[in-house]
This record gives structure tokens, C-alpha cells and sequence, in this order.
């Protein structure tokens, strides 16, 4: 684990748990709803990535946000998620995904959350979700620098 990982994994363990926990919520009222909004921002955005998924995003929609409860809620387990990650990471190679397509993934990913969030997503919302996005590009792909 370099210095870098140990900083998220600090902060993901103990200060920012209680607020991903918080801003997930909103995730998990309509994961459908978050995943749609996601999607249609991401494709506006960086209309290049489009071609790597389904014309039917439905699936897709709940698996993102699958994964971030998944996220949010195993930060006590920081070690078994790293293994999924790595698998995770490994197929989003073979879809086509470069390191340019996780830095628009996240910037949509924050503006989605503050969006469903309102005023709870502050600054220190902000800050815990961009330390756990950061860790888990880092889990994913290594080679990725954001």
C-alpha cells in the first residue's frame, strides 16, 4: 500500500465514513433515478464513452448504484473491497476505458451526488466523496492518476 492509499483508507475509515453513509441515502431512494440522471449527464459530457455501453442503460443504472452502496457501506472492509475493485477495473479494460474516461466518470459522479443531495452535499460531502472516487480509481486501475 503506497502513502497515498493510506491517506484515503484513513479518512474513508473514520472521519468520512458518517457522511458518505448520509449522501448515499439519497442513492438509495432511487437507484434508478440516480443511475438515469448519471448516465445522461455522463453521455452529454463525454459523448465518446456512449459507444462502450448498452443503447439500454437500465441495467447499468442500478449496478452504479449497486456499487456505490456497496462502497459507502464496506468502508470498515476497505481490503475485500480492493479485490472487487481490481476485477472491476480489469473489465472496464477490456471495455475500453482509459484513464481520461474515470476523471469526466468522476466529476459527473460529484455533480450527480450534490445535485440529489442538495444543500447536505457541502463541502465536506464534497471532499469525502472525491477521497473515496480517488481510492476506488485507485483500486481499479493503478495506472490511473486523477
Amino acid at each position: 500500500m503506497n502513502s497515498t492509499d493510506a491517506l484515503y483508507r484513513k479518512a474513508l475509515e473514520t472521519a468520512d465514513a458518517p457522511v458518505l453513509r448520509d449522501t448515499i441515502a439519497a442513492v438509495a431512494a432511487d437507484p434508478a433515478a440516480f443511475g438515469r440522471l448519471f448516465y445522461q449527464r455522463l453521455f452529454d459530457r463525454a459523448p465518446a464513452v456512449r459507444s462502450m455501453f448498452p443503447i439500454d442503460t437500465a441495467s447499468q443504472e442500478l449496478k452504479l448504484a449497486d456499487t456505490l452502496l456497496v462502497l459507502a457501506g464496506h468502508l470498515h472492509d476497505l481490503g475485500e473491497l480492493t479485490i472487487a475493485l481490481r476485477e472491476l477495473g480489469e473489465r472496464h479494460r477490456r471495455y475500453g476505458a482509459e484513464t481520461a474516461h474515470y476523471q469526466a466518470v468522476g466529476n459527473v459522479l460529484i455533480e450527480t451526488l450534490a445535485e440529489i443531495n442538495g444543500p447536505r452535499f457541502d463541502a465536506r460531502a464534497r471532499k469525502a466523496w472525491v477521497s473515496l472516487y480517488r481510492w476506488t480509481v485507485s483500486a481499479m486501475e493503478p495506472a490511473a492518476v486523477l
